[in-house]
């Protein structure tokens, strides 16, 4: 028997049976792009098995942990690398992995010769590893190893009323008509004001019209010795569907960003920003939350 499934089956504590059910759910959560809370993996063992539910959410460390175990013995036995898929088992005050992960993030560094974690990039780095296990190809065969059988879907996560569907006003093509003259002065201020991102690192002036590797420009850059902001700016006169429309940018530009520095073997750590000089409208705020935008009003 191999010994990676010979330790997924063996054991009858708490922790070795609450594993072999909670690993077809992180594998379904994996193939499909879904990262799972704790108190949310809770539920959906209740809701599958019946078990009794746990009052203290932080037991399930344990049982990410072990799985954890599991595939990194795995991936010996495979001779490949496996991304940890106890990394997309987070904590719902931060949605990114608990401290107990942090060897498995080491263990992908060491990998991909990417530096060394600190307290500082440990969250770009656990966002990073988790993007990895979304990407992984082959979870199937690491469920049929398992013997998992069909991974059925988790209906803690798809029958959540939060997931509906958010209705946005649509954009015109971008940058149609030019740039305004707010836009250029909100830019510019923005740029002349490094202090004002203090909380993402200490910059020097920014610069505008920044060209990414994409063909896309920056309203603005900042950068020092370790991170990266992209600042997507909207003045007060900009329509509710360009507001939309920066939410989406502040996804492409932080990607591509990371991108970026990944192929320059640094850590992917680079961040992207909404600045406007008007609060988001609901469904605008819902989406940027969901989208894991962050947008902040600024008065000049």
């Amino acid at each position: 028997m191999d010994p990676s499934y010979e330790g997924f089956i063996s054991g009858d504590r708490w922790m070795d049976e609450t594993t072999r059910l909670a690993m077809p759910i992180a594998i379904w959560c994996a193939k499909n792009g879904l990262p799972i809370e704790y108190g949310q993996l809770d539920q959906e063992l209740v809701r599958r098995h019946g078990v009794k539910g746990q009052r203290f959410k932080q037991n399930y460390g344990r049982v990410a942990g072990k799985i954890g175990d599991l595939l990194d013995e795995l991936a010996n036995e495979w001779g490949e690398s496996i991304p940890p898929v106890n990394a997309i088992i987070v904590s719902q005050k931060t949605g990114l992995p608990s401290h107990g992960v942090d060897w498995y993030l080491k263990q992908y560094l060491s990998h991909t010769k990417k530096g060394k974690m600190n307290n500082r990039n440990r969250d770009a780095i656990a966002q990073q590893v988790m993007t990895t296990v979304f990407n992984y190809d082959y979870w199937d065969e690491v469920a049929k190893y398992f013997k998992l059988g069909r991974l059925g879907k988790v209906g803690v996560l798809v029958d959540d009323r939060s997931k509906d569907p958010i209705k946005l006003p649509q954009s015109g093509r971008g940058g149609a008509g030019g740039e305004s003259e707010e836009h250029r002065s909100l830019k510019e201020w923005v740029a002349d004001h490094p202090g004002k991102f203090i909380d993402y690192g200490r910059f020097n002036k920014g610069t505008t019209e920044h060209s990414l590797l994409s063909g896309d420009s920056l309203d603005v850059h900042f950068k020092n010795s370790t991170m990266r902001l992209a600042v997507e700016v909207k003045a007060k006169n900009a329509p509710d569907s360009e507001l939309a429309r920066g939410v989406f940018q502040c996804v492409k530009y932080q990607a591509t960003m990371r991108a970026e520095q990944l192929i320059n073997s640094n850590i992917p750590n680079a961040k992207a920003l909404l600045v406007t000089e008007r609060t988001l409208p609901k469904e605008i705020k819902s989406a940027a939350k969901r989208l894991g935008v962050k947008w902040r009003v600024i008065k000049r």
